[in-house]
Protein backbone atom coordinates (compact mmCIF):
# COMPACT_ATOMS: atom_id res chain seq x y z
CA UNK A 1 0.00 0.00 0.00
CA UNK A 2 1.27 3.04 -0.99
CA UNK A 3 -0.15 6.68 -0.23
CA UNK A 4 1.23 10.09 0.38
CA UNK A 5 0.55 11.91 3.77
CA UNK A 6 -1.51 8.98 5.25
CA UNK A 7 -1.06 5.51 4.60
CA UNK A 8 -1.92 2.38 6.76
CA UNK A 9 -3.79 -1.22 6.08
CA UNK A 10 -6.90 -0.59 6.79
CA UNK A 11 -7.02 3.11 7.04
CA UNK A 12 -5.16 6.09 5.74
CA UNK A 13 -6.61 8.48 8.98
CA UNK A 14 -8.59 6.61 11.40
CA UNK A 15 -10.94 8.63 12.88
CA UNK A 16 -14.06 6.11 14.40
CA UNK A 17 -13.54 2.86 15.13
CA UNK A 18 -11.20 0.22 13.52
CA UNK A 19 -11.09 -3.36 15.46
CA UNK A 20 -10.66 -7.30 14.81
CA UNK A 21 -8.64 -6.64 11.66
CA UNK A 22 -5.69 -7.50 10.27
CA UNK A 23 -3.20 -6.88 7.01
CA UNK A 24 -0.23 -8.24 5.68
CA UNK A 25 0.76 -5.74 3.10
CA UNK A 26 3.61 -3.80 3.12
CA UNK A 27 3.27 0.55 3.74
CA UNK A 28 4.64 3.44 2.37
CA UNK A 29 3.69 6.82 3.07
CA UNK A 30 5.84 9.63 1.19
CA UNK A 31 4.86 13.15 1.19
CA UNK A 32 6.93 16.82 0.90
CA UNK A 33 5.99 17.53 3.79
CA UNK A 34 5.10 15.65 7.29
CA UNK A 35 3.85 11.66 6.72
CA UNK A 36 2.69 9.29 8.88
CA UNK A 37 3.04 5.01 7.94
CA UNK A 38 1.31 2.33 10.20
CA UNK A 39 0.46 -1.15 9.40
CA UNK A 40 -2.83 -0.19 10.31
CA UNK A 41 -3.44 2.92 10.25
CA UNK A 42 -1.01 6.45 9.06
CA UNK A 43 -2.75 8.28 12.06
CA UNK A 44 -5.60 8.04 14.43
CA UNK A 45 -7.38 11.04 16.03
CA UNK A 46 -10.33 10.79 18.21
CA UNK A 47 -10.62 7.07 17.30
CA UNK A 48 -9.69 4.17 18.84
CA UNK A 49 -8.19 0.84 17.19
CA UNK A 50 -8.10 -2.91 19.21
CA UNK A 51 -7.28 -6.57 18.36
CA UNK A 52 -5.66 -5.45 15.46
CA UNK A 53 -2.12 -7.03 14.10
CA UNK A 54 -0.24 -6.07 11.12
CA UNK A 55 3.30 -8.12 9.79
CA UNK A 56 4.40 -5.78 6.79
CA UNK A 57 7.12 -3.92 6.32
CA UNK A 58 6.05 0.01 7.44
CA UNK A 59 8.03 3.20 5.81
CA UNK A 60 8.06 7.02 5.63
CA UNK A 61 9.73 8.71 3.06
CA UNK A 62 10.84 11.96 2.35
CA UNK A 63 12.70 13.99 -0.15
CA UNK A 64 13.36 16.51 2.53
CA UNK A 65 16.01 16.39 5.38
CA UNK A 66 13.37 18.51 7.56
CA UNK A 67 10.16 16.58 6.99
CA UNK A 68 8.52 15.13 10.05
CA UNK A 69 7.67 11.08 9.23
CA UNK A 70 5.48 8.90 12.17
CA UNK A 71 6.38 6.13 11.59
CA UNK A 72 4.68 2.52 13.67
CA UNK A 73 4.04 -1.03 13.39
CA UNK A 74 0.11 -0.44 13.79
CA UNK A 75 -0.06 3.51 14.01
CA UNK A 76 2.24 6.16 12.76
CA UNK A 77 0.57 8.96 14.64
CA UNK A 78 -1.85 8.57 17.45
CA UNK A 79 -4.06 11.84 18.47
CA UNK A 80 -6.67 11.87 21.01
CA UNK A 81 -6.97 7.97 20.95
CA UNK A 82 -6.76 4.58 21.97
CA UNK A 83 -4.98 1.36 20.80
CA UNK A 84 -5.42 -1.44 23.03
CA UNK A 85 -4.67 -4.99 22.59
CA UNK A 86 -2.61 -5.20 19.24
CA UNK A 87 0.21 -6.92 18.11
CA UNK A 88 3.18 -5.28 15.79
CA UNK A 89 4.29 -8.26 13.61
CA UNK A 90 6.55 -5.98 11.40
CA UNK A 91 9.80 -7.33 10.52
CA UNK A 92 10.70 -3.45 9.73
CA UNK A 93 10.18 -0.15 10.38
CA UNK A 94 11.85 2.80 8.92
CA UNK A 95 11.93 6.82 8.27
CA UNK A 96 14.08 8.01 5.15
CA UNK A 97 14.34 11.03 7.95
CA UNK A 98 15.76 8.90 10.82
CA UNK A 99 13.90 10.21 14.22
CA UNK A 100 13.95 8.16 17.22
CA UNK A 101 11.41 10.17 19.09
CA UNK A 102 9.09 9.42 15.97
CA UNK A 103 9.55 6.22 15.52
CA UNK A 104 8.09 2.80 17.57
CA UNK A 105 7.06 -0.66 16.80
CA UNK A 106 3.22 0.14 18.00
CA UNK A 107 2.95 3.51 17.56
CA UNK A 108 5.04 6.09 16.52
CA UNK A 109 4.50 9.19 18.31
CA UNK A 110 1.55 10.53 20.94
CA UNK A 111 0.55 13.56 20.68
CA UNK A 112 -1.68 13.42 23.47
CA UNK A 113 -5.43 14.59 23.84
CA UNK A 114 -8.13 14.10 26.50
CA UNK A 115 -8.70 10.52 25.64
CA UNK A 116 -5.35 9.38 24.90
CA UNK A 117 -5.07 5.42 25.55
CA UNK A 118 -2.49 3.07 24.83
CA UNK A 119 -2.57 -0.41 27.00
CA UNK A 120 -1.34 -4.31 26.18
CA UNK A 121 0.44 -3.96 23.06
CA UNK A 122 3.03 -6.14 21.89
CA UNK A 123 5.43 -6.39 19.35
CA UNK A 124 7.83 -9.00 17.60
CA UNK A 125 10.80 -9.07 19.55
CA UNK A 126 13.16 -9.16 16.61
CA UNK A 127 11.37 -5.63 14.23
CA UNK A 128 14.10 -3.37 13.17
CA UNK A 129 13.45 0.26 12.95
CA UNK A 130 15.40 2.13 10.74
CA UNK A 131 17.77 -1.30 10.81
CA UNK A 132 18.34 -1.24 14.53
CA UNK A 133 16.96 -3.37 16.98
CA UNK A 134 14.23 -1.85 19.10
CA UNK A 135 13.93 -1.86 22.98
CA UNK A 136 10.30 -3.36 24.82
CA UNK A 137 8.20 -1.45 26.60
CA UNK A 138 7.58 -1.99 30.45
CA UNK A 139 6.60 -5.27 32.46
CA UNK A 140 2.78 -4.01 32.08
CA UNK A 141 3.17 -2.99 28.53
CA UNK A 142 1.40 0.76 29.95
CA UNK A 143 2.00 4.11 28.26
CA UNK A 144 4.86 2.60 25.67
CA UNK A 145 4.77 3.09 22.42
CA UNK A 146 7.01 -0.45 21.49
CA UNK A 147 4.93 -2.36 23.46
CA UNK A 148 5.93 -6.17 25.46
CA UNK A 149 8.13 -8.85 23.57
CA UNK A 150 6.86 -11.59 20.96
CA UNK A 151 9.87 -13.65 20.39
CA UNK A 152 9.53 -16.11 16.92
CA UNK A 153 6.73 -18.66 16.42
CA UNK A 154 6.48 -20.36 19.89
CA UNK A 155 6.30 -16.98 21.80
CA UNK A 156 3.49 -15.74 18.92
CA UNK A 157 1.30 -19.68 19.43
CA UNK A 158 1.85 -19.31 23.31
CA UNK A 159 0.56 -15.61 23.45
CA UNK A 160 -2.50 -15.89 20.78
CA UNK A 161 -3.93 -18.85 23.48
CA UNK A 162 -2.47 -18.00 27.03
CA UNK A 163 -5.43 -17.42 29.02
CA UNK A 164 -3.70 -14.70 30.36
CA UNK A 165 -3.73 -12.92 27.69
CA UNK A 166 -7.01 -10.53 28.38
CA UNK A 167 -9.52 -10.26 25.65
CA UNK A 168 -7.58 -12.84 23.16
CA UNK A 169 -7.60 -16.48 24.59
CA UNK A 170 -9.29 -19.52 22.54
CA UNK A 171 -12.17 -19.65 24.24
CA UNK A 172 -13.46 -15.93 23.91
CA UNK A 173 -11.68 -15.07 20.93
CA UNK A 174 -10.53 -17.42 19.01
CA UNK A 175 -13.44 -19.75 18.87
CA UNK A 176 -14.72 -19.14 15.47
CA UNK A 177 -17.69 -20.52 15.37
CA UNK A 178 -18.47 -20.89 18.91
CA UNK A 179 -20.39 -17.92 19.63
CA UNK A 180 -19.81 -16.31 16.40
CA UNK A 181 -16.39 -14.79 17.52
CA UNK A 182 -14.12 -12.72 14.78
CA UNK A 183 -11.08 -14.85 15.68
CA UNK A 184 -9.73 -18.71 14.93
CA UNK A 185 -5.87 -19.87 15.20
CA UNK A 186 -3.92 -20.55 12.25
CA UNK A 187 -1.57 -22.59 14.04
CA UNK A 188 0.27 -23.56 10.83
CA UNK A 189 1.67 -19.69 10.96
CA UNK A 190 0.80 -19.42 14.53
CA UNK A 191 -1.40 -16.16 14.06
CA UNK A 192 -5.00 -15.27 14.80
CA UNK A 193 -7.05 -15.44 11.23
CA UNK A 194 -10.93 -14.72 11.14
CA UNK A 195 -13.83 -17.68 11.67
CA UNK A 196 -14.49 -17.20 8.24
CA UNK A 197 -11.16 -17.27 6.83
CA UNK A 198 -9.03 -20.80 5.43
CA UNK A 199 -5.42 -20.94 6.85
CA UNK A 200 -2.89 -20.65 4.13
CA UNK A 201 0.84 -20.39 4.19
CA UNK A 202 1.76 -17.39 3.74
Amino acid sequence: MYSAVNSGGIAGKNCGTITNCYSTGNIEAAAPADARAGGIAGATDGGSISYCWASGTVTANSNLAVDILFTGGIVGNLYDSSLTYCVALNTAISQSVPNTDLIGRVFGFNNGGANIYYHNNHANNSMTANGSPTPPGNSQGLMNKNGLNITGNVGLESWWTSTSTAGWTTETVWGGANEGQPWKLDATNSRPILYFETAVNQ
